[in-house]
């Protein structure tokens, strides 16, 4: 195709979630012409609301981060609102039990039957501590790669030994159980992403 004498260039996207419309935001800026091709009759991927229930739509995983990060808004001239649900997350585990994760550490509650004080305390310092590494990484995402020893470098530098520690070498269970020992608090862990890290 030609656009006032010049060829242009083309390129497919697999997939309108929200990595793929900012890739195919950006291509077209350079001069692209951009066609995403995705498989649901909705485009935005984990930054759409899901409906659960008749009547009840909930946010999905990309809510956790703030949505789109401040610059990429901004590069592509966008204007949306974004929010933080709260609470953050609800993990309902059966017989009862749950956790609800209320946007800080102080507000968020665990009902769990034989959850003890030290797990509380652990749990408490695990958040505390991802949460920090979070800020440690945050400004890493729009750069270029730092290296693996340059990271734990860092993590060590902010205090974070643990993790620094961990991070490269141990499994998610073992970090886990550094800081909590009930066996259905680290399974809820094992399987879902940590909330924002607003303290």
């Amino acid at each position: 195709m030609l656009t006032h004498g010049v060829p242009q260039r083309r390129v497919g996207i697999i997939g309108g979630g929200h990595n793929g419309l900012v890739a195919a935001g950006y291509l077209a800026k350079a001069g692209f012409r951009v066609t995403v091709y995705e498989r649901r009759a909705v485009l935005g991927g984990l930054c759409v609301n899901e409906a659960v229930l008749p009547g009840y739509q909930v946010p999905t995983v990309a809510a956790w981060y703030g949505m789109l990060r401040p610059e990429i808004m901004a590069d592509l001239g966008l204007t949306l609102a974004t929010y933080l649900p709260n609470p953050a997350h609800i993990s309902v585990l059966g017989d009862g039990d749950y956790i609800i994760e209320a946007g800080t550490i102080a507000a968020s509650r665990l009902a769990i039957a034989g959850v003890t004080e030290a797990d509380h305390v652990g749990l408490a310092a695990l958040l505390d501590e991802v949460f920090r590494a979070a800020e440690v990484l945050w400004p890493h995402l729009l750069r270029a790669p730092v290296s693996q020893a340059a990271f734990v470098a860092e993590l060590n530098a902010a205090g974070l030994t643990t993790i620094a520690d961990m991070c490269f070498t141990a499994s998610l269970e073992a970090y886990l159980r550094r800081f909590i020992t009930h066996e259905k608090l680290i399974a809820a862990y094992l399987v879902e992403t940590f909330g924002p890290p607003t303290a």
